[in-house]
């Protein structure tokens, strides 16, 4: 059970991922966010969805929300894998923080 469980939630994080980008392309990045968080709900590591909800709430202008999912991201990376972000959030984050 647990491989067919892996690949549904797999599938599953991948169409909300698609959803999401479809409304990044509308110019809707407050829908975008709805579908990033539900995916993140799934899979609290899904970095790519923390990359891609930054980037959301960032064009929002929303930049203590972009620092909120950082932390969110950085603090479910090192509890459920012991990991860092990634040098791509990383950076996005720092960034952020330079331009003040």
């Amino acid at each position: 059970a647990a491989p067919f469980r892996e690949r549904l939630q797999r599938k599953c994080l991948q169409l909300l991922e698609y959803v999401g980008e479809y409304w990044e392309g509308q110019g809707d990045s407050r829908q975008a966010i709805i579908w990033y968080e539900k995916g993140i709900e799934i899979d609290s590591v899904a970095e790519p969805l923390y990359l891609r909800l930054m980037r959301c709430y960032l064009h929002l202008g929303w930049k203590a929300e972009v620092a909120r999912v950082y932390g969110r991201c950085r603090d479910s990376l090192a509890g459920a894998l012991g990991l860092k972000p990634s040098a791509r959030l990383q950076q996005m984050y720092d960034e952020l923080n330079a331009d003040g």
